[in-house]
Parts: structure tokens; sequence; C-alpha cells
């Protein structure tokens, strides 16, 4: 009986060593130890319950699907001996709240965390130079990525994902609770599923700087009802605007050399498109299940015909061919000029039958007021001093009604508001002048006739330094006051 129950011991101890020894054949080390599953240092399965997972040192690669559907994880350590996040690897784990990705891994596959409900937080060290499709979609409590600063790759601006430079933007977290998001001036690529399923998004302003929307980027956001697309993007990859119920309008500029498949499909409101490329390539169901009626064509009806863009819609549409847009196409410019000396302000724009109307208010006022009579794109008037400060701005509109505002500028005008005074001292003493100007960013130069005496240059203020050289007696003095828009005024 005692010779039994040592056999029986000895192996069950076999067996739990067993567990942790590899097991090697046909080139390949398999790895079990009851929670994990590891072969040639891919992590394949993970066996577990869940709770606080710590993955082992010397796994190399999480692979694909590795925890999907581990409903009972609730957080993850994973070890800077990682260096690839595979698909799929944490998919649908609905209790993972937040996550820290070391500085070792280079690569986050397709799905990667998507499906994870309870994701708050993601936190990367930054050497992540690949995120692949999806990766973290379907995260809808997700409000932040954070980056360390010292990452050499990427950067998080209010939890907003973008490379290092911010030339691309990676992603904005779907659990944000903003209403409008402007993307930052100098982005130029939209990465694919970039601002996806953001249910509490109604607006996006792009800067004139993005040239690349990807795959996905604005697609099923249930509350998104305008986005602004640049007159440089030139691809509209594939399902960027799909399913987007509430949106109504949308413009596509003249730079435009793809629409990917069904990149505006299943938009129930979107009723107008204003379409300012003559021709272009157009993917299947580009518009698919919208509902356009209107569409405002750049070119003739015989470029229409001979395009790709009657396919693109219904039979039962309205073509609104020869349309120029209300755009503003050379703004105002703010200037610094001499009072009684006249000076030109000028705008620029594109549409039909244009209507102008410059509005002013002076300085310490609070509101523009019309400018009655100055009804043109330029308009040249001749200030004098209480114009300095004015703020003007011109308002266009077009046959049908529409408005659109310049930039507001602002016009200094220089002025002389005290001159110097004659002054009487003893033979090499220094001699004080003093002049006191109007205007924007004014320079000063002191003059005396027959030439200008080295180093009296200052400002309106304090005395001038004496020149390098006598002034004789009696010779007259003068300070010419200049801003870099204006003329000098003596």
């Amino acid at each position: 009986m005692k010779q039994s129950l040592k056999n029986l011991s000895l192996v069950l101890v076999f067996c739990m060593m067993a567990a942790f020894i590899p097991l090697t054949g046909g080139g390949l080390t398999v790895y079990a130890d009851g929670d994990f599953t590891i072969e040639d240092g891919v992590l394949t399965k993970y066996n577990g319950l869940g709770g606080d997972v710590v993955i082992p040192d010397g796994v190399t690669e999480i692979g694909e699907g590795a925890f999907g559907l581990c409903s009972g994880m609730t957080s993850v350590t994973i070890p800077d001996s990682v260096t690839r996040i595979s698909g799929s690897a944490f998919a649908a784990c609905s209790s993972l709240t937040s996550v820290t990705i070391p500085d070792s891994v280079t690569c986050i596959n397709h799905y990667a965390f998507s499906g994870c409900t309870a994701l708050t937080t993601i936190h990367l060290s930054g050497s992540v130079s690949f995120f692949g499709s999806f990766w973290a979609s379907g995260c809808p409590s997700l409000t932040s990525v954070q980056v360390d600063e010292s990452s050499q790759y990427l950067c998080s601006v209010d939890g907003v994902l973008y490379n290092k430079d911010k030339t691309r933007l990676i992603l904005y977290p779907q659990g944000k609770s903003a209403t409008h998001f402007s993307v930052p001036s100098g982005v130029k690529t939209l990465y694919d599923c970039c601002i996806r399923e953001c249910p509490a998004l109604q607006s996006v302003t792009l800067p004139d700087s993005v040239t690349f929307i990807g795959n996905y980027v604005f697609s099923r956001c249930p509350s998104l009802k305008s986005v602004n697309i640049p007159d440089r993007v030139y691809v509209i990859g594939t399902d960027s605007f799909c399913q987007n119920p509430l949106l109504s309008e949308v413009t596509i500029p003249g730079s435009m050399r793809q629409i990917s498949y069904n990149a505006f499909s299943d938009c129930a409101s979107l009723t107008t498109v204003t379409i300012l490329v003559k021709s272009t390539d157009i993917k299947n169901g580009a518009f698919s299940n919208s509902n356009v009626s209107t569409v405002n064509y750049v070119g003739t009806r015989d470029d229409w015909n001979s395009s790709g863009w009657k396919y693109c819609f219904g039979s039962n549409i309205t073509v609104n061919d020869n349309y120029y847009p209300l755009l503003v196409t050379r703004q105002p410019v703010s200037q610094s000029i001499v009072a009684g000396r006249p000076v030109t302000l000028s705008v620029e724009a594109t549409g039909n039958s244009l209507q102008y109307q410059w509005h002013f208010r002076k300085k310490g006022q609070t509101s523009f007021s019309i400018w009655n009579g100055h009804t043109n794109a330029t308009e040249t008037v001749t200030p004098n001093s209480t114009w300095d400060g004015i703020q003007l701005y011109c308002r266009i509109a077009d046959a049908s009604g529409k408005t659109v505002d310049s930039d507001t500028v602002t016009v200094s005008v220089l002025s002389i508001a005290s001159h110097p005074k004659n002054v009487t001292v003893e033979d090499e003493k220094n001699a004080t002048f003093t002049v006191k100007a109007t205007g924007s960013d004014l320079k000063y130069q002191w003059q005396y006739k027959k030439g200008r005496p080295r180093g009296a240059t200052g400002t309106e203020e304090p005395p001038l330094p004496p020149p390098q050289q006598p002034i004789p007696h009696g010779r007259e003095c003068r300070c010419a006051a200049w801003s870099p828009t204006a003329q000098a005024i003596p």
C-alpha cells in the first residue's frame, strides 16, 4: 500500500513538472504551464480564468486571438520581450479596463483591442510604428491614449494619438464626450478608422493641410452632421463616411483623384452633393443607399454626361451644372498707412452674381456696422488719424442668398502725435529730442539737414545718444517714423 502511494506521488510530481517542461519536436518548442501555450516565443493561447494576468518573460509575440473573448481578464502585464501584438490578440476582452504597451512593441495589428468595451485608457511607451485597421475599434469607454514624452515616434494631445510630428492622426478615442473636434493644422493623413464610431461628435473641422482620408475614418458616427473636405484632399478611402445618418451635404474638392468603394454609402440624410472636379476615379457604391436629390456640378452638362458621376446617383436628381461655389479665394490684408494717403482694401471670391458689403468696427467698439456705400470687391479710401485701429471685413453674397465673410483685418494709421521742440544747449553738451507717433510696429530715424548723424537712431521716449560727429550750430533736425507696410512720415 505504501509503495502504491509512493508511486502515485511520483506520478503527480512528474506531471506537475511536465507542465513546465519544454516539449521539443520537429524544430518547434512548446511550453504549457496551464495558463499559457507558448510556441517558439509566440503566446498562442491563454487558458486561464482571467483576473490580473502577467504574461511570462521571454514571450516575443502575442499571437492572433491569444486572449480573444477572455471576459474575465481585468488587467494584463506585457513584458518588454514582446515586440508584436497580433491581430485580435485581446479582442472582446470585455472586462479589461486599461493596458500599458511596453517600448519593445513595434507592431499592433488589426483588431488587436477591438471590442474591449470597458477599456478606458491605453498607455504607449512609444515605439509602435504600425497600427492595423480597427486596432482599437469597438471600445466605447476609451477616452484617452497616453504616450511617454520620450517617444521618438508618437505623441498624444488631449488623449488623441498622433505620430511624433503630428502629420498623421492615428486615433481619436470613441469614448470622448466632445461634440466638435478640430484637427490640428499640419495634419496631412487621417489614418484608417481614426474617428470611427464616435457617438458624441456632431461636427469635425479639417485643416487645409489634410491631403489623404483613409478607410473607415468617419464611418458609423451617429451624431455627425458636418465635415469639411479641404481643397488639397486627393483620396477618400473605402467606407470613409458610410453609415452616418445625419450627414446632409458634402463638397468634393477639385483636388480629388479617387473616391473609394462605399465612401458615402448608407447616409440616409445626404441630399446635396457639390462636386468641384469634372471627373475623377469613382469606385462602386460611392453613394449607394444615400438619398442624394441635388448635385451642384462645376462642369458643363456635356462634362457631366461624359464623366463617371452620372452613374453614382439615381435618375431622379437635379443637376445644377456650371456651378461655382461661394468661396473667398483671396483675403484682404491688414495694413499700416500714413494719414491722408490712400489705402486699398481688396477681396476675391468665386460664385454666381456676387454682391459685396464692407463692415467696420472702430477701436473700442464691440460690434461691427455696415460701411455704407462701400459695395465693391476693391475699395480705395483716404483715411485720417481717427482710423487708427479700425477693423474691417467684407460680407459676400451669391445669387441664392448664401453669404460668406472674409477675414477681419486691421488698419493702423501712422501720424505724428507730438513733434519735437527746439533745443538750446551749450557747446559739446547733449541735446534731447522727443517725438511721439501713432501706428503699429513703429521704427524711428533721426535726421538733420545735409546728412544723417551716425548713431542717432532710437525710439520715441529715451534721449538719443550723441551722434558720432558734432552737429554744427543752428542745424535743423527731425525724426522719420515708419512701419514695415507704410511710407515714412517726418
